[in-house]
């Protein structure tokens, strides 16, 4: 070898030599001796040629190491340097996932952080098609697998007996217990987890017998270094112990899963238990029971009911694969009872509607309604709630036949939840059909107090009878009773499903409080069905919930909720048009109604919306008045909507469908020059509103209706609706519409243009836009750059500089330019 320069030596250059010492913490003791020898002859850990950088895990460290390095630190000889848990943006760089990604959560709260453990659980987690991970059949990494299998291998007999016991057992569990599975002695046993808990490969728990794995990775590849024989041995002494204890069927369902040479009758008993035990809760486990009890001998009939089951825990996570296990069995009539049938029925049309399918799904039930025997079973009323369901997804109205069939069941089969099913959907039917028998007429309350009444005094009421009650009160402006029977529908799916059914209940809760002003719980509503609707692939009520969710993100902070309306597609239904007209208020703030225009007309079917519900269309007829405004339209147009809202309102006669028509006629009035009119019509449009419980469309009124009374030149009116407006906002948190209300009342005393100021004006009396195009307009720029900059129609331009002339009265683009820079 060639001599060494001595310019390149460390002692000449000042660079050291690295001596890397990892896994310190299996050191025997000869290493221990020489670390306590380089420890006591070292002055400072900077000094001297070498550096010598020792890694080790505390836990598992033996005594005699932490107490060198802890003097080591304290005599200022070592430099302790503890590395923390990888952040959640470190996490992400690492697994290459988006820091929004929704997997990223779980994985680094799941591995603490821990870099080996992040990156098996990505791998096992990416690698798997269901949601939550079979406890024994996880795929970790080889390499993961033979270090955590490395690490285990020094372990005694008695130790590792006791460790697959425990692996078995559970991440947690008792040591009697893993003492009895394992055939060890008592004082064996507890020399065993000793020596596991000094090693840390077991951790104590809160309670003194029960022991924890460090990581469930750890304890799954103790679960997976067994051969097939040796498990089957200890789940069999597994579930032994646990049926002398007394455990619950879910504790002896989990190794009964694993036995596959017993299906004892009593054993499918306990799995089907089980499964329905965690129905709500962890579908993905249930469904892993019932395919084991599928495996056992069964029935033809007992068959089928398992097959249901299944396909019920399949359909809150996998619906597609859900609907791949009913065809079957709908296909096998003779194999199946009447009932089961009604059922499977149900839910295959159910999930035929979540994936937009709304005419298969209906057909479904229709063909298996006109066959029904003589005498149908009570799981009928499932497939005509079902089919209501679908009736309120898609802007439906059910059958005046459905009702007659619904009764004809509740007479044959007694009170309950035929008699409940019943009364719902006739309830349902009047509400969206717009009839009724009593001097109320579509609110008459003999349609609407008798389901509410069976409901209300049912423990166990269906949460799809609630939702459909509790929309066709909404409907009908009875938002008391709507919202108890929504948030009850809520509550109940949340706890105990069905899960396909949540997205609905979510929209259908979500429009209700909006409505009532309740925007940030009716955001919270909408971005649960949203999130559950994209995992169900239910694509056209994750549209629905996300349209409400950019109506909840516009009132309260103002968002981006027009760049979203121009960019999301709407399926056809009522619920579509609710969304649209809730996003054309969310639009409003913005004086931007093009997108939630489009919408409603694709929903309705054309300009003259044939498909618009009845009870609807006086709320889309004003929206369409406003944007014939808007839009400069000439008014005979504007003129033919708001007379279309008030003949609509008329004929319903219900108080917010009454504001909605007066809403339409002040635009017109405003926009025809009478100013103090317009006032008086908005104020009596949010009289009704306020009577509805429509906190938020009440204060939009009040808004209107204080700017209309500031250009009549009634000042104290206009700030006593303002002062009412803002109190509103406030209260339903719409912080947009808040802020724009403070500001034109702290406006409303600047001076008017043309009184003492000698002509100079204020922009103070502008809108947010308005003050936004003036801005710009006094720059020189045209109308279609101004358009073009802010993403407008040069119409719609046209429309804000005509009202801020009139507002600042002036009539040229030279006065504004002055006005913009004097007020600059």
């Amino acid at each position: 070898m060639p001599e060494e320069d001595p310019a390149d030596s460390p002692s000449s250059s000042g660079d050291k030599r690295v001596l890397l010492i990892d896994d310190a913490h299996y050191a025997d003791q000869h290493t221990l001796d020489l670390l306590e020898g380089m420890v006591d002859e070292q002055a400072d850990p900077r000094d001297g040629d070498v550096l010598v950088v020792l890694t080790h895990r505390p836990r598992q460290s033996p005594r005699q190491l932490r107490t060198l390095l802890a003097l080591g630190v304290e005599n200022e000889k070592v430099e302790r340097i503890e590395l923390p848990p990888f952040s959640l943006a470190q996490a992400a760089d690492l697994v290459g996932l988006s820091s929004d990604d929704d997997w990223l959560d779980r994985l680094h709260r799941e591995s603490a952080g821990v870099p080996l453990y992040l990156l098996a659980l990505a791998y096992t987690y990416l690698a798997r098609s269901t949601t939550e991970p079979d406890p024994f059949g996880a795929q970790i990494p080889r390499q993961v697998a033979a270090l955590i299998s490395g690490e285990l291998a020094t372990l005694g007999p008695a130790e590792a007996t006791l460790l697959r016991a425990g692996a078995v057992l559970g991440d947690r569990f008792e040591l009697e217990a893993a003492t009895d599975v394992a055939g060890l002695a008592h004082d064996e046993a507890l020399a065993s987890v000793t020596e596991l808990v000094r090693r840390d490969v077991l951790r104590e728990t809160e309670r003194q017998t029960v022991f924890a794995f460090r990581h469930q990775l750890l304890r799954q590849v103790v679960y997976v270094d067994l051969d097939v024989d040796a498990r089957a041995q200890v789940h069999s002494a597994a579930l032994e112990v646990l049926e002398e204890q007394g455990a619950g069927v879910v504790q002896r369902a989990v190794h009964l899963e694993r036995l596959a040479h017993r299906r004892r009758p009593e054993d499918v008993v306990v799995l089907v238990a089980a499964a329905r035990e965690l129905m709500a809760g962890d579908p993905d486990a249930a469904a892993r029971f019932l395919e084991a009890a599928l495996r056992g001998r069964n029935q033809p009939a007992r068959r089928a009911e398992l097959i249901l089951l299944l396909a019920k825990a399949l359909a809150g996570t996998r619906p597609a694969e859900a609907r791949d296990v009913l065809v079957p069995l709908l296909g096998d009539r003779a194999g199946t009872t009447a009932a089961v049938r009604a059922q499977a029925v149900a839910l295959c049309a159910t999930l035929d509607a979540l994936s937009g399918r709304a005419t298969e799904a209906d057909g479904m039930i229709a063909s298996e309604l006109a066959e029904l025997p003589d005498d149908p079973p009570a799981a009928v009323a499932e497939l005509l709630l079902a089919r209501g369901l679908i009736a309120l997804t898609f802007g439906h109205s059910v059958g005046a036949a459905d009702v007659d069939t619904a009764f004809r069941l509740a007479r044959r089969h007694g009170s309950g939840p035929s008699l409940a099913v019943a009364l719902v959907l006739r309830a349902y039917r009047g509400a969206v059909e717009c009839t009724g028998s009593g001097a109320e007429g579509v609110a008459d309350h003999t349609l609407y107090d008798p389901p509410a009444a069976a409901l209300d005094r049912s423990a166990d009421a269906d949460p799809g009878a609630l939702v459909l009650l509790g929309w066709s009160e909404l409907l009908v402006s009875r938002p008391g009773p709507a919202e108890r029977h929504l948030r009850r529908a809520a509550s109940v799916v949340d706890s105990r499903g069905p899960r396909p059914l949540a997205p609905l209940v979510n929209i259908c809760l979500s429009v209700l409080l909006q409505r009532r002003g309740m925007y940030a719980e009716g955001g919270e509503a909408a971005a649960t069905a949203h999130r559950i609707a994209l995992e169900l692939d239910a694509a056209p009520l994750a549209e629905i919930a996300k349209a409400l969710e950019l109506q909840s993100d516009a009132h309260q902070d103002g968002g981006t909720a027009v760049g979203g309306i121009s960019t999301l597609p709407m399926g056809r239904g009522w619920l579509g048009v609710n969304a649209a007209t809730f996003l054309a208020s969310a639009g409003e703030l913005d004086s931007d109604l093009r997108r939630s225009v489009a919408l409603i007309i694709h929903n309705g079917g054309g300009r003259d919306l044939p498909d618009l519900p009845a009870i609807l269309r006086p709320r889309c007829y004003e929206v369409l008045t406003l944007e014939a405004l808007m839009h400069n339209e000439p008014h005979a147009v504007a003129e033919d909507w708001a007379d279309r809202a008030h003949e609509a309102a008329a004929a319903l006669d219900l108080a917010c469908q009454r504001a909605y028509a007066l809403l339409a006629r002040a635009h017109l009035t405003r926009a025809q020059g009478d100013p103090g009119a317009a006032a008086e019509l908005y104020r009596r449009a949010g009289g009704l509103f306020g009577s509805a419980a429509m906190i938020g469309a009440q204060a939009r009124a009040f808004s209107h209706a204080a700017e209309c009374a500031r250009e009549a030149g009634q000042v104290d009116y206009a700030r006593s609706l303002l002062v009412l407006a803002k109190a509103m906002a406030r209260q339903c948190g719409a912080g947009k519409v808040y802020l724009r209300l403070d500001a034109q009342l702290r406006d409303l005393d600047a001076p008017s243009p043309g009184q003492e100021t000698g002509g100079e004006t204020t922009l103070g009396a502008l809108t947010d836009r308005e003050r936004e195009i003036a801005g710009i307009a006094g720059q020189g720029k045209r109308t279609k750059e101004i358009a073009a900059q802010l993403s407008l129609s040069p119409r719609t331009v046209d429309v804000h500089l005509g009202r801020i002339y009139r507002k600042l009265n002036i009539e040229s683009r030279a006065e504004l330019a002055r006005i913009v820079a004097e007020a600059s």
